[in-house]
């Protein structure tokens, strides 16, 4: 089995609920498949440890009301199995970080744990594995493929986008997006005449507060890049025969917030992320 490669929910779950020793950190954490699988570890003795974001931002007021009542939910119900939780509230490093360490294993998840068609990344790379575990704990760091800090990580997906040859298709895609360093970069790419196609999602680009992020998408169809949007796309990027995912946003908020992102030149990773864009880039409409 390769030491880097993708999974399911379900066996993320399965994973936790024979473990000795799990570590998880999310956004927002829901009930549902994962939450089942930490009850079920912490009934039978397993260490089981996570942490959840205090706070968690959201554009209305009202959401993010919500998830904060969410995450104390869910951190009352896990901590009746035994398991113990930790709500995390430093506003000058926010967690984001969609992750686990499961037995010396890694898993970085993209969507708060909660979608069972999302693939995950499963690692077992001892570089990875301890930053992994370093940033459950709190600390960032980056090996140059792997990063747990937001900015770290979107300078891996900007380094991605710019060294890919000279006419190589571009595929982009976030959940939200704004300007920084990743845009500069597409938009160059775009304006020397390559096929770029960023993939954004609709309802956050619509939002009230959203004017950011159509002025940046404007640029980036000035420029010539073909910009659609969808219902919550994968934050990914394929860039030549190199590819990045990652749950870092390609925005400029909470520099230093606890992320994560991964580049990849696996051919069979590669060809799978090109593969989810295509489908995301069909179901999709065009924005500018």
């Amino acid at each position: 089995m390769s030491a880097v490669g993708r999974v399911s929910l379900g066996q993320v779950a399965a994973a936790i609920e024979r473990a000795h020793d799990v570590e998880l950190s999310a956004y927002v954490l829901r009930p549902g498949r994962l939450e089942r699988a930490l009850e079920r570890a912490g009934d039978r003795g397993a260490r089981v440890s996570v942490q959840i974001e205090s706070r968690p931002y959201a554009s209305g007021r009202a959401r993010s009301d919500s998830m904060q009542r969410q995450n104390l939910e869910t951190a009352a119900a896990l901590r009746s199995h035994g398991v113990e939780v930790g709500l995390r509230a430093d506003p000058a490093q926010p967690l984001h970080l969609k992750a686990a360490v499961v037995d010396g294993t890694a898993y970085l998840d993209e969507r708060n744990w909660a979608n069972a068609d999302t693939a995950i990344v499963r690692t077992r790379r001892p570089a990875d594995v301890a930053l992994v575990r370093e940033a459950l704990h709190g600390s960032s760091g980056h090996n140059g493929v792997l990063a747990t800090r937001k900015d770290a990580a979107l300078a891996l997906e900007t380094d991605v986008i710019e060294r890919a040859p000279p006419g190589a298709p571009i595929r982009f895609a976030s959940e939200s997006f704004g300007p920084g360093p990743v845009a500069t970069a597409l938009e160059a790419r775009a304006r020397a005449g390559d096929d770029v196609r960023v993939l954004v999602d609709a309802r956050d680009a619509r939002a009230a507060s959203g004017a950011p992020e159509r002025a940046a998408l404007a640029r980036l169809g000035a420029a010539g890049a073909q910009v659609r949007g969808g219902e919550r796309p994968a934050k990914e990027c394929v860039a030549g025969n190199e590819a990045w995912a990652g749950s870092a946003n390609a925005t400029s908020a909470n520099p230093r917030g606890l992320d994560w992102g991964m580049r990849t030149r696996a051919p069979t990773r590669v060809r799978a992320l090109a593969n989810d864009f295509e489908h995301a880039w069909l179901r999709a409409r065009p924005m500018v």
